[in-house]
């Protein structure tokens, strides 16, 4: 019974959630409106590391007499792409020249242009060449409509360019809409806080989660997740991969609640050398983490640092929920058995977030007491209806994930059919059908306005603008373009190029790659073990299938036809990255098998009595200790601090 005490702190939770999130509305809102962004494009043939940027600064003079000195960091790679665009937040009025200098040794320097986004709008106003004027002193060495190329003059003053910039006024913001959409925003925020509150008390309070959590079930996750935890903090950004790309992208949803159109400027960032944005998809993972990062900003951490330590957080919080609802079997400990699970959650990365929500809804498919099976179990279609809701959700954001779980989702279909095929009866079979198709409505009822908008927000047609972002963002021999004429990367569209599929695994050694970042393989792709190591973990691998084998099929015909049909989804899941390999780009990386994972979880808690042996506790053992030297021999030792 809920009594006013009992609703205290609940209501005070939902309350302080409520305004929080109505005042970093307002907040952003109106430094939107007051921020215009500076785009200066410039080339150099100095090279760099993926973890040291190109870096330049900016300075201008405000209108009260300060002066402002803005960084911006350009990371990607100088083999592939010799340009850079820097960019810089300014305030939108009040500012008529700004000193540019691009921090880039004593080499060369080509200005390719200038271009200012006025507040609230998607098109950038180009700044002509002849506003670009270098220092005095300068060695200009050409100087076109299209690029100013110069030097510094002497070792000690670096370049510097003087640009004008067009005046513009303050958007003014609309009071009334700001209003609405701040009650709204805040209306939202208390109602969805107060009934997790409530959802958390209720759970709390019942029998099974007021069971004593046995704490030995989590232990053995606490030193990996401490090793999350130092890579996070230690190593140098952009260290790893792609982590620039997944940064931005999170960094946008700092500022902004809703994605931006594909040809917004604002999310040129984004755009990697493939002149491809994850604005592209509707992964959740970049929205939380970017609220992640605006909760922690400012808390001794830097804004990096905080998107990395939410795929930390995410870690935490899936093993703690594994150890407790598939606790007496092997399912946890999945985690535990490669390295490269440990790395993908210690950096800014989406693999992170859909390896999280495929283990959820691995424990709703797995655990008879989850709320998707009592739903299932109910007599009536509307019981337990919650458990059809929470899951259909988990359906939802899985879609909205990586796009190399889709397999995964191929999974959960042949589980739910099983299912049905073993009622007994037709009625009842046909009855547990039903109650699958509900849960289908259910995820497309949450998936498809979210993708209606999303189509909508990019005019209906989403691949025509990604064709015209990729032609302008991608690096040469990236572009779609070139991709056509047949002057592409030569890892590329390799089908086009007449490369059989087969010679993927006999000559270009794609399973062997594949199966090192499977088993650990750190930085940019590069840092790997020694070969004894991978040898050692593909034979603790093939025993451990192989054991998990002989004990189903000594249960019935029926686990081991089960147990086939999930074998041949993995199965999938690794021919499926190879045809990615093969018609896209050449990508022999193990985290697109981790798919895997999570259907290898729900066999081992299925056959959990079958499978209670010292023979697979040592497996599993071993699996462990060679992780953990993998991981801090080779990996935190050797990884650019």
């Amino acid at each position: 019974m809920w009594t006013t005490k009992n609703l205290f702190w609940p209501l005070l939770i939902a309350i302080a959630a409520a305004l929080f999130l109505a005042a970093t509305h307002v907040a952003q809102r109106r430094h939107a409106a007051h921020s215009a962004q500076l785009e200066i494009p410039i080339a150099s043939p100095a090279p760099f590391e993926e973890e040291i940027p190109r870096t330049g600064e900016l300075t201008f003079v405000r209108q009260d007499g300060t002066t402002v000195k803005l960084t911006s960091r350009r990371y990607a790679s100088a083999f592939l792409d010799a340009r850079s665009t820097f960019r810089f937040e300014i305030p939108a009025s009040g500012v008529g020249r700004v000193q540019f200098s691009p921090l880039s040794g004593q080499g060369p320097v080509a200005i390719l242009g200038a271009s200012l986004t006025a507040p609230g709008s998607n098109k950038p106003e180009r700044i002509g060449l002849e506003k670009v004027v270098p220092n005095p002193g300068a060695r200009i060495l050409e100087q076109t409509s299209s690029r100013i190329v110069a030097r510094p003059g002497s070792d000690t003053n670096p370049l510097v360019f003087a640009i004008d910039l067009p005046l513009h006024d303050s958007v003014q913001l609309d009071a009334a809409r700001l209003t609405a959409e701040t009650t709204l925003l805040f209306v939202v925020g208390l109602v969805g806080s107060f009934f997790l509150a409530r959802s958390i008390r209720n759970y709390l309070l019942t029998t099974s989660g007021a069971q004593t959590f046995r704490l030995w079930t989590f232990l053995p996750f606490a030193l990996p997740a401490l090793l999350i935890v130092a890579m996070a903090l230690l190593s140098k950004f952009n260290a790893h991969p792609d982590e620039y790309l997944h940064f931005e992208t999170a960094r946008y949803f700092v500022n902004h609640w809703w994605p931006a159109p594909l040809n917004d400027p604002v999310i040129a960032p984004t755009f990697s050398h493939y002149g491809f944005s994850y604005m592209s998809d509707l992964d959740v993972a970049y929205f939380l983490m970017g609220k992640f990062i605006a909760l922690l900003q400012g808390w001794l951490t830097t804004p990096e640092i905080a998107a990395r330590l939410f795929n930390a957080l995410l870690f935490v919080i899936l093993a703690a929920w594994l150890a407790r609802r598939l606790e007496a079997s092997l399912a946890p400990f999945i985690l535990l058995i490669s390295p490269q699970v440990w790395y993908v959650f210690s950096y800014v990365n989406g693999d992170a977030w859909a390896l999280f929500v495929a283990m959820l809804i691995v424990v709703q498919l797995a655990d008879q007491k989850s709320g998707l099976q009592h739903y299932l179990e109910g007599k009536k279609w509307s019981d337990s209806l919650r458990g059809a809701v929470s899951f259909a959700l988990l359906l939802a954001l899985m879609i909205m994930a990586k796009r190399n779980y889709y397999l995964f989702l191929l999974f959960v279909g042949f589980v739910a059919g099983w299912g049905v095929l073993n009622e007994h009866g037709l009625v009842s079979k046909i009855h547990r059908a039903r109650k699958w198709v509900v849960v289908l409505l259910l995820a497309a009822a949450f998936y498809l306005p979210v993708r209606i908008a999303h189509e909508a927000l990019n005019g209906f047609d989403i691949p025509r603008r990604q064709q015209e972002q990729a032609e302008k963002y991608a690096a040469p021999h990236f572009k779609p373009s070139e991709i056509a004429a047949g002057t592409g990367a030569g890892r590329l569209v390799m089908r086009k190029k007449g490369v059989p599929f087969a010679e993927l695994f006999t000559e270009r050694g794609w399973l062997g790659e594949s199966f090192q970042s499977f088993c650990g393989v750190y930085r940019w792709m590069r840092l790997k073990d020694n070969d004894y190591y991978y040898v050692l973990m593909g034979l603790l691998y093939a025993a451990l299938v192989a054991s998990l084998l002989v004990r189903v099929v000594r249960l019935s015909w029926r686990d081991a036809l089960f147990t086939a049909g999930v074998l041949t989804t993995a199965c999938l899941v690794v021919l499926i990255s190879a045809y990615h390999s093969w018609t896209a780009d050449y990508q022999p990386q193990g985290r697109y098998l981790f798919p895997i994972l999570p259907m290898f979880a729900f066999l081992f808690y299925r056959y959990r009595e079958a499978l209670r042996s010292r023979a697979f506790y040592l497996l599993f053992g071993c699996l462990f200790a060679c992780s953990i030297y993998s991981f801090i021999f080779t990996g935190l030792r050797n990884i650019p601090k």
